[in-house]
């Protein structure tokens, strides 16, 4: 598997897929190496080209039946190191969004779309922008979402008012936080109460806190650093909804994971975000770039405790029938079997 051993998603795949009787090799770039993992330093772009020798020699070493490749963008050149053995190249979002719509960044993923056996992408959105790259292979694409595990309890919400809103990226202008933060203000601005917490905000946390001072939200925006992933459902369960007003999502694993915790999730109809929710019944989507939208139905559900409670009843069951994390790997073992079958 190539990979950033540094990312819990490409950890979930692996360790998933060793359960599943398919025990698997990780070459990255970045994060540390083990026993499962070699791991080569992070030392800008050029290093992929830097060690592209080396990641042939470590395939050539472990043999593969296959080689799983975990974003096509860096490790979609590292894929040729593959020779002539069968790649499944997985497509992610910015590796298709967009590096893959810069002039180099195409022709790397073109190259490594190319020469794949199986193209899957997280969703429909981004199964139709990566056939867009290369239209040969449009219809084959496979959709393999990031699934994930249904929560042991879900935890009642707190008491209201205030409502209570998590925000977990607001590190890039993409995420839109400034279009929460202004929403926000026309709530508190009509008389109702409201709290937002963001996490993983820098290198734009004096900026987002600017803007909330400049629209005398000050008080009510809290920054906290970026969490470990085994927080957030305690983060989860002491708010009342998670908002991601996105201007490009390809997915959203956060917005299942705050279903699947009882809590709905305001998003904006941007890239594979809406395939997320299961709209009206366990979140809400709005416009992207339109605080207006999004202040409406913040206060909404600020003053109806009733549909803010039926919409996180809801999650958990349409998150189990529908993004399941076993399913997510019983797709994948069958698209290794395949692949393995037609070599």
């Amino acid at each position: 598997m190539l990979g950033d051993a540094s990312h819990p998603q490409v950890r979930r795949w692996q360790a998933g897929m060793t359960a599943r009787g398919w025990p698997t090799r990780l070459i990255s770039l970045g994060g540390q190496s083990d026993s499962t993992a070699i791991s080569y330093p992070r030392s800008g772009k050029a290093a992929y080209i830097r060690y592209w020798l080396r990641v042939r020699t470590e395939i050539e070493r472990c043999n593969p039946a296959v080689v799983h490749v975990q974003s096509v963008s860096g490790y979609g050149l590292w894929s040729h190191a593959a020779g002539r053995r069968p790649r499944i190249l997985s497509a992610w979002g910015s590796d298709i969004d967009r590096f893959g719509q810069s002039v180099i960044g195409r022709v790397v993923v073109q190259r490594a779309l190319n020469r794949a056996a199986v193209v899957t992408a997280t969703s429909a959105y981004l199964a139709k922008r990566t056939g867009q790259l290369l239209p040969r292979i449009a219809k084959h694409i496979q959709v393999v979402p990031f699934g994930v595990e249904p929560a042991l309890s879900v935890d009642p919400m707190p008491p209201s008012p205030p409502l209570r809103v998590l925000a977990l990226k607001g590190d890039r202008e993409i995420n839109g936080i400034d279009v929460l933060i202004r929403a926000a203000a026309q709530v508190v601005a009509d008389g109702t109460e409201i709290l937002i917490t963001l996490t993983r905000a820098e290198p734009l946390a004096a900026a987002h806190r600017r803007l909330a001072q400049e629209l005398g939200i000050g008080s009510r925006l809290t920054i906290l650093p970026r969490q470990p992933h085994e927080q957030i459902p305690g983060l989860l369960a002491s708010h009342h909804l998670l908002v991601m007003p996105s201007r490009l999502e390809s997915f959203g694993v956060a917005s299942l994971e705050a279903q699947a915790h009882g809590r709905p999730v305001i998003a904006t109809d941007i890239g594979g975000l809406p395939e997320t929710i299961n709209a009206d019944h366990t979140g809400l989507v709005v416009p992207a770039d339109d605080s207006d939208a999004l202040a409406r139905v913040l206060r909404q559900l600020a003053n109806d405790r009733r549909k803010l409670e039926q919409l996180g009843a809801a999650g958990p069951t349409w998150v189990a029938d529908n993004y399941a994390w076993s399913t997510s790997l019983d797709q994948m073992v069958q698209i290794y079997e395949q692949v393995i079958a037609n070599a």
